[in-house]
């Protein structure tokens, strides 16, 4: 469970960043086969999951080059008009945040947030403190 919430909040704390806030989220892959890693999205994300048919790497790339392909001839094609008829959502595994859960992972989010500010240094804090002094005192693995 803590590797399923630690890539999810990994994946939030990215997505964070964007200006857009999800009301659906369509998973694809191996990953949406799994009601516990769809509710996890889905709590953490405030947002509601589904999976969507068919294999999600293969098609997602041909869609890409097509409205690329779409784009660089001149007609104009939002990447929503392009994909909606080929990314078809089975509703019948759908997942709600639950509000226990979502109150839980908001703590969670801040926690992870600031873990992963520290790790990279922010706030002038040394990242690598740890990893130099388990060094200077010779202790390996």
């Amino acid at each position: 469970r803590a590797i399923l919430e630690g890539h999810v909040l990994n994946l939030y704390n990215g997505f964070r960043r964007m200006p857009v806030t999800p009301v659906e989220i369509r998973l694809t892959g191996g990953l949406s086969r799994s009601e516990a890693w769809r509710q996890c999205i889905a709590d953490v994300f405030e947002a509601e999951t589904v999976p969507a048919a068919g294999e999600g790497a293969a098609l997602g790339a041909a869609l890409h080059a097509a409205w690329v392909w779409n784009k660089e001839a001149g007609r104009a094609i939002s990447l929503e008009e392009l994909v909606k008829p080929f990314v078809i959502p089975d509703e019948t595994r759908r997942s709600k945040p639950v509000p226990q859960n979502v109150e839980i992972y908001r703590k969670q989010k801040r926690l992870f947030g600031a873990l992963v500010s520290r790790i990279l240094g922010a706030g002038g804090k040394d990242p690598f403190l740890l990893r130099d002094a388990v060094l200077r005192f010779g202790i390996t693995n």
